[in-house]
């Protein structure tokens, strides 16, 4: 406790205290969690529609596989939407608390 005070007002510098991680809020670590949640949701939309777009390359004229070949591209925009939409309202909600 003592040596988080000190880190707070750098008022006296002892060796190894910039080890020591600065106090976070409750606030700061539900958007650490949310940015994660988001950075891996991305990740996974963009393999899905690059997936999507090889199954539609790949489907031949052929119309069941040109179907699941939109549908994946469709719902991988609708999840990344979704996910977008879910950090905007998160971030607007702490704002608002704060």
């Amino acid at each position: 406790m003592g040596l988080t005070i000190i880190r707070i007002f750098n008022k006296v510098d002892i060796p190894g205290s910039d080890l020591i991680p600065p106090p976070q809020d409750d606030n700061t670590a539900l958007v650490n969690v949310v940015n994660y949640f988001l950075y891996a949701v991305g990740i996974a939309a963009v393999v899905m529609i690059v997936y999507g777009g090889f199954l539609y390359t790949s489907s031949g004229g052929d119309a069941g596989k040109l179907a699941k070949a939109k549908n994946t591209i469709l719902w991988s925009v609708i999840g990344l939407i979704v996910a977008v939409l879910a950090y905007a309202i998160v971030n607007f909600a702490i704002g608002v608390v704060k």
